[in-house]
């Protein structure tokens, strides 16, 4: 039997990765389900497994699932935070970055290195917009990025740019 993150990756890749809302109404609903019934021992070995995915449309596609599910052994917001750094593709990060305000609650229990990095992810993606882009949306993503500093350890760290 597969483990559950090789479970999930293979079942995500047999999905086609366009659909007219397949992922929504079905694919998603039954990873989160499959997330949601995930024992603790089970949940640890996902948690480091996932982050090991290479594809970026891969680790899009659970990441959603992941925040949305309903298993307390797994660190979601972290977790999803961590797949955040994690994606190069700039569409995909626009779109986490939705997600990504919610999963600022749990900031106080994250490591500086994290809080750098989805910082400075933050920033990359905001610099990847067009000029409509980054003149409707600046405001709220800087907000966002400001509230990570603030949290942080050390927000007077020369580390963020």
């Amino acid at each position: 039997m597969l483990n559950p993150s090789e479970f999930l990756k293979d079942y995500i890749i047999t999905c086609p990765r366009e659909g007219g809302g397949e992922w929504e109404y079905i694919h998603s609903p039954y990873i989160r389900d499959y997330l949601s019934h995930l024992n603790k021992e089970e949940a640890e070995k996902f948690s480091l497994q996932v982050l090991s995915w290479k594809d970026d449309f891969h680790l899009y596609r659970i990441a959603d699932d992941i925040i949305f599910c309903n298993n307390s052994f797994l660190r979601q917001q972290f977790l999803f935070a961590q797949i955040f750094i994690l994606i190069e593709d700039t569409e995909y990060l626009d779109c986490m970055l939705e997600n990504l305000n919610p999963t600022l609650e749990e900031l106080h229990n994250w490591d500086f290195p994290t809080l750098q990095a989805v910082a400075n992810k933050i920033t990359d993606v905001l610099m990847s917009r067009d000029d409509y882009w980054k003149t409707h949306t600046h405001d709220a993503v800087l907000k966002m990025r400001e509230e990570i500093v603030l949290k942080s350890p050390n927000p007077n760290n020369s580390c963020f740019p």
